[in-house]
């Protein structure tokens, strides 16, 4: 069975969101360092609130979603969309960059789970 493209590509796009959301934070957190005792601080407390689990679920979610490229298993890829779902709920405001991600994930374990059952119909047992 082949490997899935698709998979592939959810996972280099997670990775590039992952990254553009760790700058953001480390940014962030660099400019309320600077001895702001504003609004800086506040901003940074509450977006961190809900971005640092948002960022560890979508980063769980690409581990899993390399584990399923790398295995070519359809569970793990399940697995991915689901924490990609759980990782797009907690943080409303970039709702729609990790709706991307969560779709792409889903259509790729439909088009596996199709791959692996079309391989098994053609897998032809010679014993009885």
């Amino acid at each position: 069975m082949k490997r899935s493209q698709l998979l592939l590509y959810t996972n280099l796009f997670t990775l590039l969101y992952l990254g553009f959301g760790y700058y953001v934070f480390i940014a962030l957190g660099m400019g309320s360092q600077q001895g702001d005792t504003g609004w800086g601080v506040l901003i940074f407390a509450v977006l961190s609130i809900f971005l640092v689990p948002h960022l560890i679920l979508f980063s769980v979610g690409l581990m899993l979603g390399w584990v399923a490229f790398a295995k070519n298993s359809p569970g793990f890829a399940l697995a991915s969309a689901i924490v990609y779902t759980l990782g797009t709920l907690t943080l409303v405001f970039y709702f729609y960059f990790g709706l991307i991600s969560t779709v792409l994930a889903y259509v790729a374990y439909a088009l596996m789970l199709k791959a692996k059952k079309k391989a098994q119909l053609n897998v032809v047992d010679l014993l009885p």
